[in-house]
């Protein structure tokens, strides 16, 4: 699971059939639905215009954010 976030660089291609979004909420669909007893969250958690997709945007883009204003 792990080894095919990681290497996202290699099999991911921006103009392909599937937005970023749908490959990031497969992934997380993958890895929350091995750990959780109870699947009924999942769909929820994967979904990428959801509460958690949002909060993991923000959280990039507060890194981006961050590392731009240091190169300034």
């Amino acid at each position: 699971m792990f080894g095919s976030a990681q290497w996202a660089w290699t099999w991911f291609h921006p103009d392909g059939d599937r937005p970023i979004s749908a490959i990031g909420s497969s992934l997380v669909d993958l890895v929350l639905g091995s750990l959780l007893v109870d699947r009924d969250r999942v769909a929820e958690l994967s979904d990428p215009e959801g509460h958690s997709a949002k909060v993991v945007r923000e959280a990039i883009e507060a890194v981006v954010e961050s590392e731009a204003a240091a190169t300034a």
